[in-house]
């Protein structure tokens, strides 16, 4: 693996690999003798119960220098726990000591307790026979040493000077791959000295306050946005749990009916995004809205069905909405559904749970409403493609299966396989996870077009054939949110520029339309593919965001970001959508689903912009 990030001072030298590990460390001349041998230094984390090894996998990591310095600027953002951590180290330019730095920040609303473990595999004379390690309790540090060679090790926080947690072990032999593992479950055996082939961990126990988020020089008028945004979905939100899509009765003229209905999906964006904004309490009012029962009509089922899925809308009281999706077409029988809306809200709990670690908050949702969404999401598939079965598109409009609805299913599987795994269903989280790779893998057999290099749309069924539906629509980007895609991935980064380039409103006031020829409220302007919609011009924000690898590209997002913002009332009230030329509202306002999306951009901004190091 290749090295990273040297520090030295001529005398005592340390290089880091990829996964910000040391892998050499050499003295007392560069280049001889090698103490490490190239075997990886772990650093790993512990936080409220759950814990991680640093590494690539499982964390966002950004390798760099301080300006013109030899003092590393590491960041590494976990992709489940609430923590970021910022992390320089340094060799002293007169002394051989090399020195680590860590900062915590706690991305959750509550305190965290936390620790960091730092692992040292120390190879004294560049072999590992004949070490001995042991905690000096007088100078409370370890000290490694063979002959001539002598190793300290010790820590400091704003509470503590000294060790006071630390275990000395055997490493690479009779089977035990090394003390580094004692640090897995958040403790230390307290082993005092170990000899022969040995290394050692020690632990920094810290508690991280309540996070006071960083908004990384973000314009004042997106923050204003921000905030507003989080007080109008409050106002959207019924005490019960429903988290309404839009109270507009002006909307009746079009079908004789309005917004004022919970679709799940709506919900799920919404409680995701209030969940990273640190509100989740108005977050479990939904969870626990999808799972409870719908008294006040005396119904005896919650609201997902007994087949697993839910349906297309309900009322705020837990009552089944209306809906035009059939039970019946073409003389078969059909679920009128709309597949992502059941993905979404399991995808939502796991999502909570990685927000606030509550492991409490989440039990009485799993077995009543994970397992059994879950379930109708491993079997609701064909046998031959591997694709989820046919079901409406986010739209509403057509029924076939998309990529969007799909990317939203592995969301959904992924999600149940850590559910399952928390709750130490093995098996079960095996078969989410295995089914969630086998529809992942049909995506890119079926729903990938090589000749445009970008996916489709979805596929549309005809006569009894399927039909590749090749169209360009904005919510492709799901992609990216939902389905795991690496946003530089080019048949992803194709897709997107299609997105960009097809669906911007060129000759108007900008902004991207849900796709070519869209009629829904359609405005009399013949130059444009549709009216731009403030949640899919936000999509292709939070897809520059999660493709950004430096702060240049990252300000790419801030212009969609600010349109979005431009297009609220002067109150702040945000609609589904705006007039391509003139820029005034259409449809419904304020739109939940609008205001939930430009917060949880904006949470991806100053989220990828903590982890370049902004």
């Amino acid at each position: 693996m290749p090295r990273d990030i040297p520090i030295g001072n001529g005398t005592l030298l340390a290089a880091f690999d990829l996964d910000y590990r040391i892998r050499d460390f050499y003295y007392p001349r560069v280049g001889k003798e090698n103490h490490a041998l190239g075997f990886p230094w772990h650093f790993g984390v512990w936080a409220d119960g759950a814990f991680a090894w640093v590494n690539r996998e499982d964390w966002t990591i950004r390798r760099d220098y301080l300006p013109d310095t030899l003092v590393t600027a590491v960041t590494a953002t976990h992709r489940h726990l609430p923590l970021a951590l910022r992390c320089n180290d340094i060799v002293d330019y007169e002394q051989n000591i090399l020195v680590r730095r860590v900062r915590v920040q706690n991305r959750s609303s509550r305190p965290l307790s936390v620790r960091l473990f730092f692992h040292a595999d120390l190879n004294a004379l560049e072999n590992e026979i004949g070490d001995t390690v042991f905690f000096d309790p007088k100078n409370a540090c370890l000290v490694h040493y063979k002959g001539p060679r002598y190793f300290f090790m010790s820590c400091a926080s704003e509470t503590a000077l000294g060790v006071t947690m630390f275990a000395t072990g055997t490493k690479r032999n009779k089977g035990f791959e090394g003390t580094w593992r004692d640090a897995e479950d958040g403790e230390l055996s307290g082993n005092p000295i170990a000899q022969g082939a040995v290394d050692s961990v020690i632990g920094v126990p810290l508690l991280v306050p309540a996070g006071q988020r960083d908004f990384h020089d973000l314009p004042p008028s997106l923050l204003a946005c921000y905030r507003r945004s989080l007080l109008i979905i409050r106002t959207q939100s019924d005490h019960g749990g429903a988290v309404v899509a839009a109270n507009d009765t002006d909307i009746r003229q079009f079908n004789q009916d309005t917004y004022s209905y919970m679709w799940p999906r709506d919900g799920a964006i919404t409680a995701q995004a209030l969940d990273r904004a640190g509100f989740g309490g108005l977050s479990r009012r939904f969870l626990e809205f999808c799972t409870r029962k719908a008294v006040e009509f005396n119904y005896s089922a919650s609201i997902l069905s007994e087949t697993g899925f839910l349906m297309h809308k309900y009322n705020p009281d837990g009552s089944v909405g209306s809906s035009w999706h059939p039970w019946f077409s073409h003389g078969d029988m059909q679920f009128p559904i709309q597949e992502d809306e059941t993905a979404l809200v399991i995808w939502a709990i796991w999502q909570h749970y990685l927000a606030h670690r509550d492991i409490e908050a989440i039990r009485p949702l799993y077995s009543p409403f994970v397992e059994r969404a879950a379930d109708f999401l491993l079997g609701f598939r064909d046998e031959h493609t591997g694709l989820p079965l046919p079901s409406y598109d986010l739209w509403e409009e057509h029924r076939g299966v998309f990529t969007f609805t799909t990317a939203t299913v592995v969301a959904g599987l992924r999600a149940a396989a850590e559910l399952a795994r928390l709750f130490q269903e093995d098996e079960r989280a095996d078969a989410y996870a295995r089914a969630a790779a086998e529809v992942r893998e049909a995506m890119d057999r079926h729903l990938y077009c090589p000749r445009e290099g970008r996916f489709a749309r979805g596929i549309l069924f005809e006569n009894g054939m399927q039909i590749r539906d090749p169209g360009v629509d904005a919510s492709l980007l799901g992609l990216v949110l939902f389905g795991g895609y690496d946003p530089l991935d080019p048949r992803v980064a194709g897709t997107a520029r299609a997105v960009e380039e097809r669906l911007w409103i060129r000759h108007g006031i900008g902004g991207v339309a849900r796709y070519e020829g869209d009629t829904y409220q359609q405005a009399q302007a013949a130059d444009a593919p549709g009216n731009p919609w403030l949640v899919c011009t936000l999509w292709l924000a939070q897809y520059h965001i999660a493709a950004a690898r430096d702060r240049a590209s990252l300000e790419r997002a801030l212009p969609l970001l600010r349109w979005a913002a431009e297009r609220a009332l002067p109150s702040g009230v945000m609609p589904e959508q705006v007039h391509p030329h003139s820029g005034a509202p259409l449809s419904v306002s304020p739109l939940t689903w609008s205001h939930a999306t430009f917060v949880a951009a904006v949470s991806d901004y100053v989220d990828k912009a903590a982890v370049l190091g902004a």
